[in-house]
C-alpha cells in the first residue's frame, strides 16, 4: 500500500472546512476525547460525532482525489502457493 505524504495530508486537511478540521486535528492529533472536544467548541458529543465521522470522510475523499494520477509502486502479492512451505 503506498504511504501519503505528510503535506499532502496537511494540504487536505488545511482545505477542509473549520467546522469539520478542528474536531478532527483536535481527536487525532492532540488526543481529545469527544467530550473535551465538545466542551472546548461548546458543542454536543453527537456534534462531534457527526462531524468527526464527516471530516474522515472528506478527508478521505480528498487523499483519493489527489492519488488519482500520482505515481504509484504496486508490489505484487506473493501467490499463496509461494508462502506455504512444502
Amino acid at each position: 500500500m503506498d504511504q501519503l505524504e505528510n503535506d499532502t495530508v496537511l494540504q487536505s486537511l488545511l482545505e477542509m472546512e473549520e467546522h469539520h478540521r478542528v474536531p478532527l486535528m483536535l481527536f487525532y492529533l492532540e488526543n481529545h476525547s469527544y467530550r473535551e472536544i465538545a466542551d472546548l467548541l461548546d458543542i454536543s458529543i453527537g456534534t462531534v460525532m457527526s462531524r468527526l465521522s464527516r471530516a474522515k470522510a472528506l478527508l478521505r475523499t480528498a487523499l483519493v482525489a489527489q492519488s488519482i494520477g500520482a505515481d504509484r509502486k504496486i508490489i505484487p502479492m506473493k501467490q499463496e502457493s509461494q508462502r506455504r512451505s512444502v
